[in-house]
C-alpha cells in the first residue's frame, strides 16, 4: 500500500463532512506515505481547506454546472469545465476511491476518472453501488447500532481485511490544525471582555438552535425559555449560527428582546458573525454548548474530542435522528456530553426525515424535551467538571 493514491468522496453537508474526518485520520494513520485526495462540492469546501492531511482538494461545482448545461449559451463552456475537472482527478492517478456519500452524484466521479478500485456501500440510493467495484453492506440509519463515523470506517475493511473498527471514544478529527498553531485568534472580537475576565465566576453557555432539517428544530419558544433559565442562574449566553440561519433565528432574538434589560445584557448573538474556523477556535472559551443535531454541535464535538479539557461540554437535543448514530462521540461515563430525547414513547422516532409528517402533535419528539430538563443537564455537566 506504500504507493496507494486514495481519493475520499464526501460532497456535503458540513455535519456529514465533520463526521467523515475520522476516516481521513485513519487513512493517513494506516497509510502514512499514501497520496490522499478529497472530492467535495463548493458548499462544503471551506471546512476542508488547508487540512494538512489532505494532499489534494478537488472541488466539484455540480450545482453551477447543472445550471450551465441547461442554457445553450453556456452549455459547451460548462461541458469543457466538467471534462477539465475529470482530467484533474485523472492526473492524480488515484488507485482507490472511497465514496462515503453513497449517491449517484458522488459515485460517478470515480467511475468517470477511471479509478480502478471503487469502494462504497450497498445497497445505496440512486443505484450508486453499480459504479463500485467493491462494496460493504450498508447500515440502516435508524436500526443500526453503529455511530455514523464508525460506519464510514467500515469501508476501510475493503482495503485491509484485518482492520478493526475503533470505538467512538478513540476517534480523531483532523480539523484546523494549522490554524490553531499559527493563526492568532482573539476571543474578544466575539465575546465581551468582561465575559472573559469573569469566566471563572460566570460560565459561558453557547446555544446553537439552527438546523438545516426542520425536523431537528426545537422551537423558538423553548430556546428563549432555556436562555432565560440560564441567565437567571447567572450564566452568560451566546447564540451561534451561520449567515443563512439569520432569518430563522430572528424570532428567537425577538423573543430575547422582549425580556428585561438584565437578560438582554447577559446574552449576545454571534449568528452569522463567525466562519467555521473562528467558531472552532471560539469553543475554547465556551463552557458548554447546547445544540440540536447540527454542524455547530458536530464542530463542538470535534473540538472536545481534540482538545480536552479546554473544550465545551455538550448537551445534544435529538428527535428525528438517533443520538447513538449522529450524537457526541463520548461515553456517558466520561461526563463530557449528555444526549437528550423525549421520554414519551413515540413509534415514529427516530424517523430520519427532513420534515415531520405528523398531523397530530407535530414535532412531538422535539417538543417533548423541556427547557428545564436541558437546563438541569447543563448544570450537572458543569458540576461534574468542578468536582
Amino acid at each position: 500500500m506504500v504507493d496507494e493514491r486514495i481519493l475520499i468522496v464526501r460532497l456535503s453537508a458540513f455535519g456529514d463532512i465533520i463526521q467523515t474526518l475520522p476516516l481521513l485520520a485513519q487513512v493517513r494513520k494506516n497509510y502514512p506515505t499514501a497520496t490522499i485526495g478529497w472530492l467535495v462540492e463548493e458548499a462544503g469546501a471551506s471546512i476542508l481547506t488547508n487540512d494538512e492531511l489532505i494532499d489534494m482538494l478537488h472541488v466539484s461545482k455540480r450545482k453551477t454546472w447543472l445550471k450551465g448545461l441547461k442554457s445553450p449559451l453556456t452549455f459547451f463552456q460548462t461541458l469543457a469545465e466538467i471534462r477539465s475537472f475529470i482530467a484533474e482527478i485523472k492526473t492524480q492517478r488515484y488507485t482507490v476511491v472511497i465514496d462515503v456519500q453513497g449517491l449517484l452524484k458522488s459515485a460517478i466521479w470515480g467511475w468517470l476518472a477511471g479509478i480502478p478500485k471503487r469502494i462504497g456501500f450497498t445497497p445505496a440510493r440512486e443505484q450508486a453501488f453499480r459504479f463500485y467495484t467493491h462494496t460493504h453492506a450498508s447500515f440502516h440509519p435508524v436500526k443500526s447500532r453503529l455511530h455514523a463515523t464508525q460506519e464510514f470506517l467500515c469501508l476501510l475493511t475493503l482495503l485491509d481485511a484485518t482492520y478493526a473498527i475503533p470505538t467512538v471514544e478513540a476517534l480523531a478529527y483532523p480539523l484546523f490544525q494549522q490554524a490553531e498553531a499559527t493563526l492568532p485568534f482573539k476571543a474578544i472580537d466575539f465575546l465581551p471582555e468582561s465575559w472573559l475576565t469573569e469566566r471563572v465566576e460566570q460560565r459561558i453557555i453557547a446555544l446553537a438552535p439552527c438546523t438545516a432539517w426542520k425536523s431537528k428544530q426545537w422551537g423558538a419558544e423553548q430556546w428563549v425559555a432555556l436562555a432565560g433559565l440560564l441567565i437567571n442562574a447567572d450564566y452568560k449566553v451566546v447564540w451561534l449560527g451561520a449567515k443563512a440561519d439569520e432569518p430563522w433565528f430572528a424570532s428567537i432574538w425577538q423573543g430575547m428582546a422582549e425580556k428585561t434589560e438584565t437578560v438582554q445584557a447577559q446574552a449576545i448573538s454571534c449568528v452569522g458573525k463567525t466562519d467555521f474556523q473562528q467558531l472552532y477556535q471560539l469553543f475554547s472559551f465556551i463552557d458548554c454548548l447546547v445544540g440540536a443535531d447540527s454542524v455547530a454541535f458536530h464542530l463542538a464535538n470535534a473540538k472536545a474530542r481534540n482538545s480536552q479539557p479546554s473544550a465545551p461540554k455538550l448537551v445534544g437535543l435529538f428527535g428525528a435522528t438517533k443520538p447513538t448514530r449522529t450524537g457526541a462521540t463520548f461515553l456517558p461515563a466520561e461526563a463530557v456530553a449528555t444526549m437528550l430525547q423525549t421520554v414519551e414513547a413515540l413509534p415514529c422516532m427516530p424517523c430520519h426525515q427532513r420534515k415531520c409528517k405528523l398531523t397530530v402533535k407535530p414535532m412531538a419528539c422535539m417538543q417533548g424535551i423541556s427547557p428545564q430538563t436541558v437546563f438541569e443537564s447543563v448544570e450537572q455537566l458543569l458540576l461534574k467538571q468542578t468536582l
